[in-house]
């Protein structure tokens, strides 16, 4: 059996609203690309909702998420170590994949996007960079003519 060590999941939308019993509404949910009328552009609010899932057996000791995007300076959010620890959940009932569950969400409000091109997202946990997925910025066709 192949066991993934450490494992990341990006959402991102338009914005992320707590409800009742625990749970999380993620609005206006993007799939691979952002398509824009105009660029630069200024968006009202843009959010990233990073998960990351560790074995219990090797909790999270630093972590730090890192967003890129064309034209403009790389956005960073550093955890503080106490706050890692105030996320710990067992994620599981079968014991031999018990994992912590950590949640980053970076909220930007407004959110520039200057140029056209890939947006990636980097988890750096303990020091080892893992790719987290990202999103492409498009102009909309009818803009391009």
């Amino acid at each position: 059996m192949h066991f993934v060590h450490r494992c990341t999941h990006l959402l991102v939308c338009d914005d992320v609203r707590q409800e009742l019993g625990n749970k999380r509404s993620y609005i206006g949910a993007y799939g691979s690309d952002i398509i824009v009328a105009a660029i630069p552009i200024i968006l009202p609010k843009l959010c990233f909702a990073l998960t990351v899932k560790t074995p219990k057996s090797d909790p999270l000791r630093s972590m730090e998420v890192q967003i890129e995007m064309p034209s403009s300076p790389t956005i960073k959010l550093v955890m503080p170590p106490e706050m890692l620890q105030n996320f710990e959940q067992a994620d599981g009932d079968d014991r031999e994949f018990e994992k912590f569950s950590y949640e980053a969400l970076l909220i930007s409000t407004p959110f520039e996007i200057k140029a056209e091109g890939h947006m990636t997202v980097t988890a750096i946990l303990d020091g080892e960079e893992i790719p987290a997925g990202g999103i492409w910025v498009k102009l909309s066709e009818a803009a391009a003519s």
